[in-house]
């Protein structure tokens, strides 16, 4: 499988121009509109070599990456999601897969294999119609694009100019991936078309010497731009006619001055948890440092805190140049877990200076959650789906100790993602579109971690999930749809106390180990109703026993065990509404 089908499932003051200068009959540029996504396997695989090739080409091709809604996740398709459907699925309609290419907007929808040296260089063998002369300039939060078109040659058609925003290289997602399939580097990625996906309507007939001057502004504080000295513009004369294009221009490596001197910021903060178990906890942020004034940085104190607590220093010694940007882990912090708890991160005194502008200092990151809790065990469903030989998971103790596993093993919990041939087949191995139940008993004193893997990367899709309940059957954890790894926690507890429950903590079972008949003894507080379940670790109850109505006071009821194969269970018993757990396991 070599791609996935749709069907399927900030401010600155820039003083450099950079211009494509106009010459008689000038090469045609061959352009790449790339449909890609930050959950697709495939993509991972492809773009290397796609990029390599087009970057060996940087004088005669460029490409616009647009990342797209399938198979999963991608945080950058959501940066402008109605002009990359516009491009996409209504410009070109026939691009279903991805990774999948248009190239010089009338190929139709191709592979990437599409793209060769040799293509390339045909392309750029012929001369365009159209001469592009391009200029851009960034002051304050507006983007200045002046040029000309200046044609060569006779020329009729429906066309039309359009001024595109990418960002040449993307690497913000070194510590959080955008999506399942493990990409980090993205490049030229789509931000915005300048005047809408429809662009700029020129002449329809063009003569020899005919000319259009271009100049446009755009305010950039509408826009999610993750790093000011990657943004580039492109420009791509375009026949809506056949969706020909006639030529391209691009301005890339833009000199960047900024207003303020001596200023930093954070705005994002890396390696925290989503939920914490309850009680004392250590984190260690990683929180992104970038220099936003015009000096370069060389000092700054990060400030941070849990919940409002006591912040900690950390004295940052660098350099930075300006907008350039560095990832800083900051020592480890303990706090006590909270229901919500907050982590901030603030910069002060840049280069030993007062802040030139303090509005961009101070950042929360998303409340850390207390995580759920459970009494005894919990029950992990997992139903797979078309590819159930591609899923495994494991719940893991505090100290690292896989105490329950499930699925093929062969898919292990690294190299996950891959998108290439399939794992080694195994006994444990999942059917397709199957569901299984597994209780797994825990500690009530410890905390516990659930890893779900998919060697493929597209995660449990078309009715396949993963979910945790609780010992009351509520569910804790569960998910479903593109993943690559899913990391969640949760806590052991005790349940509820001796006034809320029906039986008193005198509840015994014995002898454990057994070999045939078991002995449970217990309080009632008053009178119950009382049902014993034991079950196998699949979650298959393999033995009930009904007790009745039963009076307040003391019981002795026996199990026979006998027909159990060897090995440990969970014991289920239910008084009225409340439930104990407990184990046993049988030795004959």
């Amino acid at each position: 499988m070599n791609n996935i089908t749709k069907f399927g499932f900030s401010a600155a003051l820039i003083g450099l121009s950079v211009s494509v200068f106009a010459q008689s009959q000038s090469p045609r540029i061959f352009v790449v509109e790339e449909a890609t996504q930050a959950s697709c396997p495939p993509c991972a695989a492809l773009n290397p070599a796609l990029h390599s090739l087009l970057n060996a080409n940087s004088t005669k091709s460029l490409l616009v990456a647009y990342q797209v809604w399938w198979p999963g996740v991608d945080a950058m398709y959501n940066d402008n999601i109605p002009e990359v459907q516009s491009r996409i699925n209504t410009y070109y309609p026939d691009v279903n897969s991805a990774p999948g290419v248009i190239v010089n907007g009338s190929s139709g929808a191709q592979s990437t294999s599409y793209v060769t040296q040799a293509r390339i260089n045909t392309r750029y063998a012929e001369s365009s119609e159209i001469d592009i002369t391009l200029n851009a300039s960034i002051t304050g939060t507006m983007l200045t694009i002046t040029g000309s078109l200046y044609a060569t040659q006779a020329v009729t058609g429906d066309l039309k100019l359009r001024l595109i925003i990418t960002e040449k290289e993307v690497l913000e997602f070194e510590l959080a991936f955008p999506g399942s399939n493990t990409e980090t580097e993205f490049a030229h990625v789509f931000k915005k078309f300048v005047n809408g996906p429809a662009g700029i309507s020129l002449s329809n007939s063009w003569n020899p010497g005919d000319s259009y001057t271009i100049n446009e502004t755009f305010d950039l504080s509408t826009l999610n731009i993750y790093h000011y000295p990657d943004l580039e513009v492109v420009a791509l004369v375009q026949d809506d006619d056949d969706k020909f294009i006639l030529q391209a221009a691009v301005v890339d490596h833009l000199h960047i001055t900024l207003p303020n001197t001596n200023t930093a910021s954070i705005n994002w903060m890396y390696s925290l948890p989503a939920r914490v178990c309850a009680g004392p906890n250590d984190i260690a942020p990683i929180v992104k440092l970038k220099n936003t004034g015009n000096d370069s940085l060389t000092s700054v104190a990060i400030n941070y805190s849990v919940n409002g607590g006591t912040p900690a220093v950390y004295n940052w010694t660098g350099s930075l140049s300006p907008l350039e940007r560095e990832y800083v882990t900051l020592p480890s912090m303990n706090f006590e877990a909270v229901t919500s708890n907050i982590v901030n991160a603030t910069t002060s005194n840049p280069n030993g200076a007062a802040d030139d502008d303090t509005s961009d200092d101070s950042y929360d990151a998303d409340p850390i959650d207390l995580a759920p809790t459970s009494d005894n065990w919990v029950t992990v469903k997992v139903r797979t789906d078309g590819w159930g030989n591609e899923v495994y998971w494991e719940v893991r103790n505090s100290g690292g100790t896989v105490v329950m596993s499930g699925g093929n093993p062969n898919v292990g919990t690294t190299n996950i993602g891959i998108g290439t041939g399939a794992p080694a087949a195994h006994p444990n191995a999942y059917g397709n579109n199957t569901l299984y139940e597994i209780v797994v008993p825990i500690d009530a004193s410890d905390c516990y971690t659930y890893h779900i893997t998919d060697f493929y990367g597209d995660g449990l899709l078309t009715g396949g999930y993963f979910r945790v309940y609780d010992n009351a059957n509520t569910q804790i954890i569960g998910g479903s749809g593109s993943y690559t790894e899913v990391i969640d926690v949760y806590n052991g507890v005790q349940y509820v106390g001796i006034d809320e429950i029906a039986v008193a903590n005198s509840l015994t079972l014995f002898p454990n180990p057994v070999a045939d008949m078991a002995t449970i003894s217990f309080d009632l507080n008053e009178n119950a109703k009382a049902f014993v379940e034991v079950l196998a670790l699949t979650g298959q109850a393999v033995y009930t026993q009904n007790f009745g109505s039963l009076a307040s006071g003391a019981h002795i009821k026996t199990l026979d065990l006998s027909s159990l194969s060897n090995g440990a269970y969970m014991v289920r018993i239910t008084f009225n509404d409340q439930v104990v757990n407990t184990k046993i396991t049988v030795a004959h």
